[in-house]
């Protein structure tokens, strides 16, 4: 009869001791399972929604760049190789309305010599724009 004791034992807390055991185990797998899984679809939304972010930052970049190239063609058009006067006042404003009063205005390009463009009160014009600038020009063109 002593030998039954021992399987008492086990059948009666032994065995359900560990079946709880493993349920709990089962239960706790699962719960972070389907936590993760939560995790996972909160950083896949939050993802998305940084790409889309970026796309459309893009998109606005693409855009401003294109307005803004479409503008210095149109004003290259305006003041090369002659300046049109009218135009860049109607477009950019007279500097005079500003506060700012400039003697001289530039168009120029790096590696070229002369200006492509220039306009000034009367005074020599400008052969060579590196010289006129000094040490601004390099600082200019970078």
């Amino acid at each position: 009869m002593r030998h039954l004791l021992g399987w008492r034992f086990i059948i009666a807390i032994a065995l359900p001791l560990f079946l709880a055991a493993l349920g709990a185990l089962s239960l706790t797998t699962d719960l972070l399972d389907r936590v993760s899984d939560t995790a996972n679809l909160a950083e896949n939304s939050r993802n998305r929604e940084v790409v889309q972010r970026v796309l459309k930052t893009a998109e606005g970049d693409l855009a401003r760049l294109a307005r803004l190239n479409a503008t210095w063609d149109e004003a290259r058009a305006h003041v090369y190789p002659a300046v049109d006067a009218a135009w860049l006042s109607s477009t950019w404003g007279n500097s005079t309305s500003l506060g700012q009063s400039y003697d001289r205005a530039l168009v120029i390009e790096r590696g070229r010599p002369e200006p492509l463009a220039a306009t000034s009160l009367p005074r020599e014009p400008v052969r060579n724009v590196e010289g006129y600038l000094g040490s601004a020009y390099d600082v200019l063109l970078n």
